[in-house]
């Protein structure tokens, strides 16, 4: 099979699971409480382009299973870390949503496997195509500023304190 399909393929999965928490936010301050980088027209660009223009590129096998490797990865750490916090009733997309401080289940190694998921699947898809790596840069940057307020709610409201193997990261 084709790796570029399979990266378009993972990408969607993992579209399909960023509306599925979108939508399972039930009110509009929830639903605002969530951020986007700006400029959100170039972010969406550099996701969606490799869902329809074809690179002219071609890459080494080993390094588009690698990406693949990533992506998968990253999917599979941000589904399993959303559904954990749902668990716990702790899930919102608002820094000071969090009602306890969850350490199982991927949270048990990471500080973050929602934001660390998130990266490994942008540089993954970055690695097949090379236009999400715009997003990675965007995204990063508003991972680091949502992970201080976490860290900030969960010190001043909570008195908690947890790190991750991907602590350095934010």
């Amino acid at each position: 099979m084709d790796i570029t399909i399979i990266a378009r393929v993972l990408f969607v999965a993992w579209l399909l699971d960023e509306m599925y928490w979108m939508r399972r936010q039930q009110t509009n301050a929830q639903r605002g409480a969530g951020s986007l980088p700006r400029p959100i027209w170039l972010l969406s660009l550099a996701l969606l382009a490799p869902l329809v223009i074809r690179y002219p590129h071609s890459l080494p096998s080993w390094l588009g299973w690698l990406g693949i490797g990533m992506q998968g990865t990253g999917v599979l750490l941000m589904m399993t870390a959303r559904r954990k916090l749902a668990q716990a009733h702790s899930f919102s997309w608002g820094a000071d949503g969090a009602t306890d401080l969850v350490t199982d289940g991927p949270y048990r190694l990471f500080e973050h496997p929602i934001y660390t998921g998130m990266q490994l699947t942008l540089w993954g898809w970055a690695m097949v195509f090379p236009s999400p790596l715009i997003a990675a840069f965007l995204l990063y940057r508003d991972h680091r500023r949502c992970a201080a307020a976490e860290r900030h709610h969960l010190t001043t409201a909570m008195d908690r304190q947890h790190r991750g193997i991907d602590s350095w990261m934010w």
